[in-house]
């Protein structure tokens, strides 16, 4: 009876050895079928979400200059993180994988504390050129602290141009710093906006030199020859100063006029 127990044993061992064995060859199957690339990208994306910090910051650094589609997960939960290195990296990556699908990323990103998530956030938006961006640069470019950011925002507005962008654009003419209100006035050039130079020569007149001079500096960036003639007229005003400006928007008009 013994023997037989022991022989019934050996002959079902077998099939328990063949079933572990076909398992085995399934999984050797499935990793030969996975290509470098796909191995690659699995792990790049898990080193983006490991609890390893310093591994972590290397991989978004080295994933930052791709646009690997596979890393977009792995991108999108590292966006979230408090660091301002990660997270920045993390909306570069995704700016070159996808901007429209991650645009709510983006958004958020607008108003975030840190000054280099903000920069990619906006030049992401940008490149949108569809109306539904119009709100979130309008907004930084009304509110953001900082000059460089708000100037960017302003060229985005342009880039995206219509009746809400020009509004926006418009009232950042009185913005107190001149990268701003260089770019505002260049981004109403951008939408097609040429009046906006007559409105800035019409407010030289009745204004101190100094003031006069700053106008007539956003004036010299419309490219407008019918802003020439009243230009002219500045040539003979008694302060030198404006009649300088005057002469140098008069120049710069016509060489990009010819």
């Amino acid at each position: 009876m013994t023997s037989m127990r022991t022989f019934r044993v050996r002959r079902q061992a077998p099939a328990w050895l063949a079933a572990g064995l076909l398992m085995a060859s399934g999984a050797v199957r499935v990793a030969a079928e996975e290509s470098p690339v796909e191995s690659a990208t699995k792990v790049l994306a898990e080193a983006l979400t490991t609890d390893v910090e310093g591994v972590r910051l290397d991989a978004a650094e080295l994933a930052a200059r791709l646009s690997t589609p596979g890393l977009e997960p792995a991108a999108r939960t590292l966006a979230a993180s408090p660091d301002r290195f990660e997270r920045s990296l993390a909306l570069e990556l995704l700016a070159r994988i996808d901007v429209a699908r991650n645009r709510d990323l983006f958004e958020q990103a607008m108003t975030a504390p840190f000054r280099s998530v903000r920069v990619r956030a906006v030049l992401a938006l940008s490149t949108l050129r569809e109306p539904g961006v119009v709100r979130p640069l309008a907004a930084m470019l009304a509110e953001d602290r900082d000059p460089d950011l708000r100037a960017l925002a302003a060229k985005g507005l342009g880039a995206v141009g219509g009746q809400d962008a020009r509004s926006a654009l418009r009232r950042a003419l009185v913005d107190a710093h001149p990268l701003v209100q260089t770019a505002a006035v260049e981004g109403l050039v951008a939408t097609g906006d040429h009046e906006v130079g007559f409105d800035l020569v019409a407010r030289v007149r009745g204004v101190p030199p100094v003031e006069a001079c700053r106008l007539l500096g956003l004036v010299a960036l419309v490219p407008e020859r019918e802003l020439i003639p009243q230009l002219t007229e500045l040539l003979a005003s008694p302060a030198p100063i404006v009649r300088v400006a005057a002469a140098a928007a008069i120049l710069r008009i016509d060489e990009r006029t010819r």
